[in-house]
């Protein structure tokens, strides 16, 4: 067992595998039970609305951790950022093919029935991850990593002061405005499902991390965060309840990534979880394993297999408050704990083959033939 380090923040890992046990119960509690059906009782609807609300800045969270952990890193379009971009892509196909190849043996052994098939169209659509809707935060972050040499190279240019008015400007411009407006106007980004919504959350990470200790010397920050967060969450609640209760159908309207009450869900939920430091070494470890593995969890529940399969006919029959917040609970951990331990088998299969010495080689061969055509044609 690993000692604790006194120079690793384990708040940030326990914000990551927050923030992805949030975006699980988003997919729970809507697709797989579907308890926000207008034909639940009002005390279920409340709950499970209020859960989702919390829950919808999940991937905001995720952005925003990697604008604050990477933004003083130094990135250059070279080999190394085409290996770890190919690196990425591998592991999704394995992800694809082997979750595939389990669901296919269970089918065909009459383990469950199988609602959707894996088709040639669906192996297309996974080697072109760039366009592949169901896994859409990987194609909007492997978007990212293409911009990243670009954006950290202008972001070491603004000091903390530059990047503060910059960082107002993005959020007025791209949060507020197009939340306010409603429409799909040259300002909208899709409701956040976009590389350049998770760019401009990376923008705020940084300016984060810039300025952590700042915000941190600030008298009482912990319950003005805490009163911040509970606007944010109080007000899409009230409004959800009250647009359910005159039988409107836009009570979804603060469901929305782009939300700037959503955005200040997780710029609350990341000054507090910064200021985290577990005492316990076992429990250090399993944050920092969970953290580690966070991303299988995502790949394993949006994996069309599971998604079509096990995840969206879950029906289930609302009855008593308490067994619903028990199923949603164990849905979640449930989901999570198969993705960490997926990923860890990912994992072993790829340092068992060594595909990062030959993808390292690989690289390191066309990036230096690409350079060196460009050089000769320069």
């Amino acid at each position: 067992m690993k000692n604790i380090s006194n120079s690793h923040i384990y708040g940030l890992d326990a914000y990551r595998i927050l923030s992805m046990m949030m975006i699980t119960s988003l997919h729970v509690i809507n697709q797989h039970y579907h308890l926000l059906d207008k034909d639940n009782p009002w005390p279920q609807f409340t709950c499970s609305i209020l859960l989702y609300i919390i829950s919808y800045c999940g991937v905001n969270c995720f952005a925003l951790l990697s604008g604050f952990l990477l933004c003083d890193n130094k990135w250059e379009y070279d080999e190394k950022l085409f290996r770890k971009l190919t690196c990425l892509w591998i592991k999704v196909l394995l992800y694809f093919f082997i979750i595939w190849v389990i669901i296919l043996i269970g089918g065909n052994l009459r383990l469950y029935p199988l609602r959707r098939q894996l088709t040639p169209r669906g192996v297309i659509n996974a080697l072109f991850i760039f366009t592949y809707f169901p896994w859409w935060y990987i194609s909007a972050y492997m978007g990212l990593m293409l911009l990243l040499p670009l954006i950290l190279k202008v972001l070491n240019v603004y000091d903390s002061y530059e990047l503060l008015k910059i960082s107002i400007v993005l959020f007025i411009c791209y949060s507020v405005l197009p939340f306010v407006s409603r429409t799909s106007g040259a300002l909208s980004l899709t409701d956040g499902y976009s590389t350049i919504w998770l760019l401009i959350c990376f923008i705020f990470g940084a300016f984060l991390k810039r300025n952590i200790d700042s915000i941190l010397k600030i008298q009482k920050i912990n319950i003005i965060v805490f009163f911040i967060f509970c606007i944010c969450v109080s007000i899409p609640l009230a409004f959800c309840l009250f647009m359910r209760h005159l039988g409107l159908s836009r009570w979804t309207i603060f469901l929305n990534y782009i939300s700037p009450l959503c955005v200040l869900e997780a710029v609350c939920l990341l000054i507090f979880t910064y200021q985290l430091k577990p005492q316990n070494p076992k429990l250090c470890n399993l944050l920092v394993l969970s953290s580690t593995n966070s991303l299988g969890i995502y790949l394993f529940q949006c994996h069309p297999g599971i998604w079509s399969n096990f995840l969206m006919p879950g029906k289930f029959e609302v009855t008593d408050l308490y067994n619903m917040v028990i199923k949603i609970l164990g849905g979640v951990t449930l989901i999570c704990f198969i993705g960490i331990i997926f990923n860890i088998c990912i994992e072993k299969i790829y340092q068992f083959f060594q595909l990062d010495k030959v993808l390292c080689g690989l690289s390191k061969y066309v990036t230096e033939k690409f350079f060196k055509t460009l050089r000769s044609k320069a």
